[in-house]
């Protein structure tokens, strides 16, 4: 009998051992999301914001307390989530943390916290050879005539990272294909082909796919040859020790046709989505007008006729006290225009004397055909504009209060607290992109039926300033408009929940905070210069070059770099020259091409 029982309790162990073990890569993976998404930005490792641990080590963690294996009570890292004292209160209000998520990483220390390797495929080290030799077989494949006008992107840098997971590359694929389409003026969404259905690391695209406002192709306008110049990685290997390296690139260069736009044929995917969708270059490869008032012409939308006979289809306000960018009230606009739907803002500086949009409903004051109510009106600092591309996705448009176009908008008026720019500044496109997650944000008037205006002015407040019943069929109808063409971008990527659930985080913005807000050690530099080990990087540059370029430290592994650091290219004329990740790649022995 004893045997039975000793026998019966040995299989029930290893029934439960079983279970756990088959718990473990989901929450591993549970939990290095939600690590990645809601702290990692801040805390990074040395030299970050949130002090030198790492919070994609799960050795780190353990070590220092932060997690406490099977414990979760004595975790600090869930205390301070429970407590709602991390992340702060202000990144809370935008990236709201579900109690489900944190049940998950709960769950996660409840089974021992096991470590996130659990949670990604080991890729292995992909080299600069290997992306160029599958782009010189795409284009070996392909017609001659077409040929020119193919381009690449590749994430073999991302995959290279030593904290990259699967799912990571998913999302950079996602934000890759939905930054490609928020800058095109086609009538179709274009889904980035990979080279390679196994790792699906590059990327090609066809020029004449993309279009601008006039309807010209990026070929025709030769806008690569733009981002080529803004591109602080590019290299030519004339005097690097590898020869293959060289001879592919000189082999796609003359399958594409050797000339000045196509010396960097291939670009990193992630510097792209970080770079192209924020001015100047999102304002030149999307040809937006300097103003407002411009635009409007384009897309033919008349804000001042629309108001002289209001109808909800033609011109539909909301405000409202409070909004996530804006500390001040808000106004938002909806007009129709030939594209479909024209958004458009009011925001207010603090403190002005007509920025109450109980007080002053109407206007914005001086507006043509409305001079009747300027004594109602109000008088606002500036403003954002949503409008529909012609795919279905959005564009956007930030200006000022004359409607002039703004690179970013005033930190007094509007700011991130998510800091997606690398900064609390609301850049123009990228911000933009972040926060429309679903497209427009619903919202409920708070105007109609409370303004302190009487008479005719009362009479067009209800006119303009429509019912909550009126107003939401008209928002879900260009939210559902956008969220298609979003879903078309993302066809083929991956049919996780990380990127198509409700809780799936806004993909541009995901990918440009770990971009710009995480610094770089010696271990992410030789990843960034395609160098396999940090000790091939040291045999291929003296201690006295490291000295010199301000580096020491980094290379001891006592400090990092930002990005911006890495990246910068001007000096404070203005004038343009080459990047630190151009002048450690010289003498690596890479040709930096600008």
């Amino acid at each position: 009998m004893t045997r039975i029982i000793f026998f019966s309790a040995i299989v029930a162990s290893l029934s439960l051992l079983s279970v756990v073990l088959a718990a473990e890569p989901d929450a591993s993976v549970n939990a290095r999301r939600f690590l990645r998404r809601y702290c990692y930005e801040c805390h990074n490792g040395p030299g970050s914001p949130g002090g030198d641990v790492n919070f994609l080590s799960r050795q780190e963690l353990v070590e220092k307390g932060i997690v406490v294996p099977r414990i979760p009570d004595e975790s600090s890292l869930i205390q301070r989530l429970v407590q709602q004292s991390m992340p702060p209160l202000e990144q809370r209000q935008r990236n709201p943390i579900s109690p489900e998520e944190i049940a998950e990483l709960r769950a996660w220390v409840e089974i021992g916290a096991p470590d996130f390797t659990i949670a990604s495929t080991q890729r292995g080290f992909h080299s600069v050879e290997k992306v160029l030799r599958s782009i010189r077989d795409f284009l070996k494949s392909q017609d001659e005539a077409d040929r020119p006008y193919f381009r690449f992107f590749t994430l073999h840098t991302v995959a290279n990272r030593k904290f990259t997971s699967d799912a990571d590359l998913d999302l950079h694929r996602f934000a890759l294909s939905k930054a490609i389409n928020s800058l095109n003026w086609g009538p179709e969404v274009i889904a980035p082909r990979a080279l390679d259905n196994e790792t699906r690391l590059v990327y090609v695209v066809d020029l004449r796919d993309l279009v601008i406002r006039s309807g010209q192709s990026w070929s025709e306008l030769d806008h690569w040859t733009a981002l080529s110049r803004a591109y602080p990685y590019g290299f030519s290997y004339a005097d690097f020790h590898s020869h293959e390296r060289q001879d592919l690139l000189t082999e796609v260069r003359q399958l594409l046709g050797d000339r000045i736009s196509t010396h960097l044929p291939v670009l990193r995917a992630d510097w792209f989505i970080a770079t192209a969708t924020r001015p100047p270059l999102y304002h030149d490869l999307m040809d937006l007008p300097k103003t407002a008032q411009e635009l409007e012409q384009t897309l033919g939308v008349d804000i001042a006729k629309a108001l002289t006979s209001p109808e909800p289809s033609a011109i539909a306000r909301g405000g409202f006290s409070r909004s996530g960018v804006s500390a001040q009230n808000r106004l938002v606009e909806r007009s129709q225009s030939s594209l479909g739907y024209y958004w458009k803002s009011y925001d207010f500086k603090p403190n002005t004397q007509r920025g109450s949009l109980t007080r002053f409903p109407l206007g914005p004051r001086g507006l043509a055909g409305q001079e009747s109510f300027d004594d109602m009106a109000f008088e606002h600092d500036g403003g954002e504009i949503i409008f529909s591309l012609p795919n279905g996705l959005q564009a956007y448009l930030l200006v000022n209060g004359d409607g002039g176009r703004i690179d970013e908008g005033p930190i007094d008026v509007v700011s991130d607290a998510l800091k997606t720019s690398g900064t609390p500044a609301i850049v123009n496109g990228q911000s933009c992109m972040a926060c429309h997650r679903e497209g427009v944000i619903n919202f409920r008037d708070e105007i109609r039926g409370a303004s302190g205006v009487f008479g005719d002015a009362a009479k067009q407040v209800d006119r303009i300033y429509l019912a909550h019943e009126v107003m939401r069929p008209l928002v879900d109808a260009d939210r559902k408009r956008f969220q298609q063409a979003l879903a078309k971008t993302v066809e083929g990527i991956s049919d996780t929940e990380y990127l198509t659930g409700p809780s799936a985080p806004e993909p541009i913005g995901e990918v440009v905070r770990k971009y710009r807000l995480v610094y770089l050690g010696v271990e992410d530099i030789a990843v960034e210069l395609d160098i396999p080990t940090t000790q091939e990087l040291r045999s291929l540059i003296g201690s006295e070059r490291v000295r010199v370029l301000g580096l020491d430290a980094v290379f001891r592994g006592k400090a990092t770099i930002s990005r911006n650091l890495w990246e910068a290219t001007k000096s404070r004329s203005g004038l343009g020259g080459r990047s630190l990740a151009h002048d450690l790649g010289f003498e690596v022995g890479f040709t930096p091409v600008q």
